[in-house]
Protein backbone atom coordinates (compact mmCIF):
# COMPACT_ATOMS: atom_id res chain seq x y z
CA UNK A 1 0.00 0.00 0.00
CA UNK A 2 2.62 2.23 0.98
CA UNK A 3 4.45 1.77 -2.50
CA UNK A 4 0.75 2.04 -4.27
CA UNK A 5 0.47 5.35 -2.34
CA UNK A 6 4.09 6.38 -3.27
CA UNK A 7 3.23 5.54 -7.17
CA UNK A 8 -0.30 7.89 -7.06
CA UNK A 9 1.85 10.65 -5.55
CA UNK A 10 4.83 10.16 -8.64
CA UNK A 11 1.85 9.84 -11.42
CA UNK A 12 0.13 12.56 -10.35
CA UNK A 13 2.92 14.84 -10.07
CA UNK A 14 3.70 13.97 -13.35
CA UNK A 15 0.30 14.96 -14.85
CA UNK A 16 0.46 17.86 -13.39
CA UNK A 17 3.95 18.86 -15.02
CA UNK A 18 5.59 19.07 -11.51
CA UNK A 19 8.28 17.59 -9.73
CA UNK A 20 9.02 14.78 -6.98
CA UNK A 21 9.04 16.55 -3.48
CA UNK A 22 6.85 19.01 -5.07
CA UNK A 23 2.92 19.70 -3.43
CA UNK A 24 -0.45 19.20 -5.39
CA UNK A 25 -1.37 22.94 -4.69
CA UNK A 26 -5.29 23.62 -5.59
CA UNK A 27 -4.78 25.05 -8.64
CA UNK A 28 -3.59 21.22 -9.42
CA UNK A 29 -6.71 19.86 -8.14
CA UNK A 30 -8.95 22.02 -9.37
CA UNK A 31 -7.70 21.19 -13.13
CA UNK A 32 -6.76 17.38 -12.57
CA UNK A 33 -7.96 15.35 -15.86
CA UNK A 34 -11.23 13.50 -14.98
CA UNK A 35 -10.46 10.48 -16.55
CA UNK A 36 -6.83 10.14 -14.83
CA UNK A 37 -8.71 10.77 -11.64
CA UNK A 38 -10.53 8.14 -12.72
CA UNK A 39 -8.59 5.22 -13.43
CA UNK A 40 -6.63 6.01 -10.23
CA UNK A 41 -9.53 5.95 -8.19
CA UNK A 42 -10.88 2.56 -9.86
CA UNK A 43 -7.24 0.94 -9.19
CA UNK A 44 -7.67 1.84 -5.96
CA UNK A 45 -11.33 0.84 -5.31
CA UNK A 46 -10.40 -2.32 -7.02
CA UNK A 47 -7.32 -3.40 -5.36
CA UNK A 48 -8.32 -1.97 -1.95
CA UNK A 49 -11.88 -4.55 -2.39
CA UNK A 50 -13.83 -0.71 -1.38
CA UNK A 51 -11.65 0.24 1.05
CA UNK A 52 -9.37 2.73 -0.62
CA UNK A 53 -9.87 4.90 -3.24
CA UNK A 54 -10.86 9.02 -3.98
CA UNK A 55 -14.68 7.74 -4.04
CA UNK A 56 -14.59 6.35 -0.65
CA UNK A 57 -12.76 9.68 0.71
CA UNK A 58 -15.61 12.04 -1.35
CA UNK A 59 -18.35 9.52 0.51
CA UNK A 60 -16.99 9.94 4.06
CA UNK A 61 -16.53 14.08 2.97
CA UNK A 62 -20.40 14.61 1.42
CA UNK A 63 -22.07 12.77 4.39
CA UNK A 64 -19.90 15.01 6.80
CA UNK A 65 -21.11 17.78 4.61
CA UNK A 66 -25.19 17.34 4.61
CA UNK A 67 -24.96 15.78 8.07
CA UNK A 68 -22.66 19.47 9.38
CA UNK A 69 -24.21 22.07 7.42
CA UNK A 70 -23.19 24.49 9.71
CA UNK A 71 -19.92 23.59 9.94
CA UNK A 72 -17.31 25.72 8.12
CA UNK A 73 -14.54 23.97 5.44
CA UNK A 74 -11.94 24.12 8.19
CA UNK A 75 -14.63 22.14 10.59
CA UNK A 76 -15.57 20.01 8.04
CA UNK A 77 -11.64 18.90 6.36
CA UNK A 78 -10.91 18.52 10.32
CA UNK A 79 -13.51 16.04 10.73
CA UNK A 80 -12.98 13.80 7.62
CA UNK A 81 -9.98 13.66 8.62
CA UNK A 82 -10.27 12.14 11.93
CA UNK A 83 -12.45 9.69 9.90
CA UNK A 84 -10.03 8.74 7.44
CA UNK A 85 -6.94 9.11 9.51
CA UNK A 86 -5.36 12.18 7.65
CA UNK A 87 -2.25 13.53 9.68
CA UNK A 88 -2.14 10.69 12.20
CA UNK A 89 0.70 9.25 10.12
CA UNK A 90 2.25 6.97 10.02
CA UNK A 91 0.01 4.05 9.47
CA UNK A 92 2.15 0.92 8.74
CA UNK A 93 1.07 0.87 5.19
CA UNK A 94 1.45 -2.87 5.14
CA UNK A 95 -0.85 -4.13 7.56
CA UNK A 96 -4.06 -3.46 5.65
CA UNK A 97 -6.27 -4.27 8.08
CA UNK A 98 -5.07 -1.70 10.38
CA UNK A 99 -4.85 1.52 7.84
CA UNK A 100 -8.54 3.44 8.45
CA UNK A 101 -11.02 3.48 5.75
CA UNK A 102 -10.48 5.75 2.92
CA UNK A 103 -7.02 6.70 4.04
CA UNK A 104 -5.49 5.60 0.76
CA UNK A 105 -4.94 7.36 -1.41
CA UNK A 106 -3.09 9.94 0.62
CA UNK A 107 -1.65 12.43 -1.71
CA UNK A 108 -2.86 16.03 0.09
CA UNK A 109 -0.49 16.65 2.39
CA UNK A 110 3.04 15.39 2.30
CA UNK A 111 5.52 14.25 4.96
CA UNK A 112 7.48 17.15 5.87
CA UNK A 113 11.20 15.30 4.53
CA UNK A 114 9.30 15.50 1.11
CA UNK A 115 9.11 19.44 0.95
CA UNK A 116 10.68 20.68 -1.99
CA UNK A 117 12.62 23.94 -1.68
CA UNK A 118 10.19 26.23 -3.05
CA UNK A 119 7.57 24.87 -0.86
CA UNK A 120 9.87 25.50 2.29
CA UNK A 121 10.39 28.70 1.25
CA UNK A 122 6.90 29.58 0.96
CA UNK A 123 6.56 27.89 4.58
CA UNK A 124 9.16 30.11 5.96
CA UNK A 125 7.99 32.98 4.33
CA UNK A 126 4.19 33.05 5.39
CA UNK A 127 5.64 31.99 8.86
CA UNK A 128 7.19 35.48 8.43
CA UNK A 129 3.99 36.84 7.47
CA UNK A 130 2.19 35.44 10.18
CA UNK A 131 4.71 36.54 12.92
CA UNK A 132 4.94 40.56 11.65
CA UNK A 133 1.10 40.19 11.12
CA UNK A 134 0.10 39.34 14.93
CA UNK A 135 3.02 41.36 15.28
CA UNK A 136 4.80 39.30 18.01
CA UNK A 137 7.86 40.78 19.49
CA UNK A 138 9.76 38.84 21.83
CA UNK A 139 8.47 40.30 25.14
CA UNK A 140 5.11 39.64 23.91
CA UNK A 141 6.47 36.29 23.51
CA UNK A 142 7.36 35.46 27.07
CA UNK A 143 3.91 36.97 27.81
CA UNK A 144 2.34 34.35 25.59
CA UNK A 145 3.59 31.35 26.19
CA UNK A 146 4.88 32.58 29.91
CA UNK A 147 7.36 30.35 29.99
CA UNK A 148 6.22 27.15 28.75
CA UNK A 149 6.91 27.24 25.17
CA UNK A 150 10.46 29.03 23.31
CA UNK A 151 10.06 31.07 20.67
CA UNK A 152 10.86 27.84 18.24
CA UNK A 153 8.40 25.93 19.88
CA UNK A 154 5.92 28.60 19.58
CA UNK A 155 6.98 29.26 15.66
CA UNK A 156 6.70 25.15 15.16
CA UNK A 157 3.18 25.49 16.17
CA UNK A 158 2.20 28.16 13.69
CA UNK A 159 4.28 26.46 10.94
CA UNK A 160 1.73 23.21 11.50
CA UNK A 161 -1.16 25.66 11.37
CA UNK A 162 0.14 26.67 8.24
CA UNK A 163 0.73 23.26 6.97
CA UNK A 164 -3.34 22.24 8.12
CA UNK A 165 -4.71 25.66 6.56
CA UNK A 166 -3.07 24.47 3.31
CA UNK A 167 -3.51 21.14 3.36
CA UNK A 168 -7.46 22.02 3.96
CA UNK A 169 -7.33 23.44 0.88
CA UNK A 170 -5.75 21.23 -0.97
CA UNK A 171 -8.02 18.63 0.20
CA UNK A 172 -11.39 20.59 -0.14
CA UNK A 173 -10.20 21.43 -3.99
CA UNK A 174 -9.95 17.39 -4.62
CA UNK A 175 -13.06 16.86 -3.36
CA UNK A 176 -14.44 19.60 -5.40
CA UNK A 177 -13.15 18.34 -8.26
CA UNK A 178 -14.12 14.67 -7.89
CA UNK A 179 -17.66 16.37 -7.39
CA UNK A 180 -17.04 17.73 -10.75
CA UNK A 181 -15.67 15.09 -12.73
CA UNK A 182 -18.60 12.74 -10.69
CA UNK A 183 -16.50 9.87 -9.40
Amino acid sequence: WKKANQETYRLMIQTVGKEEGQWLDEEDFTNFPCEDLRKINQLWVNKSQGKFGFSVQKEIYEGIVVYTKELGEEEKFKETSKRIGLGILPFDLYDYDNIPKAHLPNIVGQPANKIGRKEYENLSEQLQHKLIDEDIEEEELEKYHDGFMSRDEIEMNIMRTIILEMNNKRFISLMQRLITCKI
